[in-house]
């Protein structure tokens, strides 16, 4: 063979080897990790999911359209449910035996309230007592909060002042005007948070909660905050750990930041690469320790909530058996979830809710321009891998 051949040969044999790879890594649906190809479902539930609940055997979930899964049927099982007047679903909540919505028209605006008591035939919510139209729905044990903008303000503020209602079978108004006309970004059983500060509702009022004066921050005209000074809320959650005592968690850029009912403690996210980005989510398995997820701009972080609430440890998901993704699943975790943004972490461990021989499931609402949506993992079994829904 002469030089001028073997020139042109090597090159064409060394592509040719290359391409079985090339296609394996470029063939839809894949997402591969090293050990195993982990075939991608064909997304139901795309862009953000802002709510999923547990409602009469059937998990629901809104992304604008409405969804539902029998909660004992396959992942990805999920059907499309008729929305009243054909609006978009923006939020939702549910008690024992009623579901509510947040529905609004085409451009999100104009916010109603719907209450289904089957899950597929909606009336909406009498409003003799409360807000004529609602821009934001939060759940809380027993209802729901909503808020309503009034006036304009700026981008970051899109309101000069809120109306807030506590809705648990009736409507009750809120006195707001502490808030100063600050965006409430969550609210849960007797807590609030803004961007800015944390709040405490007692009964119809709504009071800057104090802090320890020794951690107080003077720069900033002095305004207290939370231990640190820091002003960088994402979200938050409340858990009854005891049955009775609340918890709140509230995630900041940094740390993730405790509250008793008397005082604060922080915890650091982790290796400090991540900021935190949503609303964390407290997940109580059966038979272990309960967890503090907390949503960041790539993945999440795990950390163990001992029997007083406190936090320790902050960890990747996967490190132990402790983990909601367990050790065996880790490196399948690493290649999907903790590549892309998480917002809204959801966990369900109700069997009613779980296909056969689950334990548990956690749903993840993932940013990403071609792989967003919600997410799940679903422990023991089949499905234990992270995969679109």
């Amino acid at each position: 063979m002469t030089d001028q051949k073997r020139l042109y040969l090597f090159p064409l044999l060394a592509l040719a080897a290359l391409l079985p790879v090339l296609s394996a890594c470029t063939n839809e649906p894949i997402f591969s990790t090293i050990e195993s190809e982990i075939p991608l479902r064909d997304p139901t539930l795309e862009g953000k999911v802002p709510s999923l609940v547990q409602f009469q055997g059937y998990l629901y979930a809104c992304n604008g359209r409405l969804k539902r899964k029998l909660g004992t049927a396959a992942p990805g099982s999920w059907q499309e449910v008729a929305r009243p007047e054909n609006r978009r679903c923006a939020a939702l909540a549910a008690t024992d035996s009623t579901l509510y919505g947040l529905f609004q028209n085409g451009a999100w605006q104009d916010g109603k309230i719907y209450s289904s008591a089957d899950g597929e035939t909606w009336n909406p919510l009498s409003v003799s007592d409360g807000p004529d139209t609602v821009n934001r729905l939060f759940p809380t044990e027993g209802g729901f909060y909503t808020v309503t903008y009034e006036g304009t303000g700026t981008e970051q503020n899109p309101a000069s002042s809120y109306t807030i209602y506590k809705y648990d079978g009736r409507w009750t108004k809120l006195d707001s005007s502490a808030l100063n006309g600050n965006v409430p970004l969550g609210i849960s059983g007797s807590y609030l948070v803004t961007k800015e500060h944390p709040y405490r509702i007692n009964g119809t009022t709504i009071e800057r909660m104090p802090e320890s004066e020794s951690t107080v921050e003077e720069n900033n005209g002095g305004v207290p905050f939370l231990p640190g000074g820091e002003r960088d809320i994402v979200g938050m959650c409340v858990s009854k750990l005891n049955g009775t005592t609340e918890h709140l968690y509230v995630l900041t850029d940094d740390n993730a930041w405790h509250y008793n009912g008397s005082e604060w403690t922080r915890h650091g996210i982790g290796d400090g690469n991540y900021d935190g980005f949503g609303r964390p989510e407290v997940f109580v398995p059966a038979g272990r320790s309960p967890l503090l997820l907390m949503p960041l701009e790539l993945g999440y972080r795990e950390a163990l909530v001992d029997g007083n609430g406190n936090l320790t440890g902050s960890n990747r998901p996967g490190s132990s058996t402790a983990s909601s993704v367990q050790p065996e699943d880790a490196s399948q975790y690493r290649s999907s979830i903790d590549d892309y943004p998480v917002d809204f972490l959801y966990t369900v461990t109700d069997p009613k809710y779980l296909p056969p021989g689950c334990k548990y499931a956690v749903y993840a609402s993932v940013g990403h321009y071609k792989y967003g949506g919600l997410w799940g993992y679903y422990y023991p079994g089949a499905y234990a891998e992270w995969n679109r829904e």
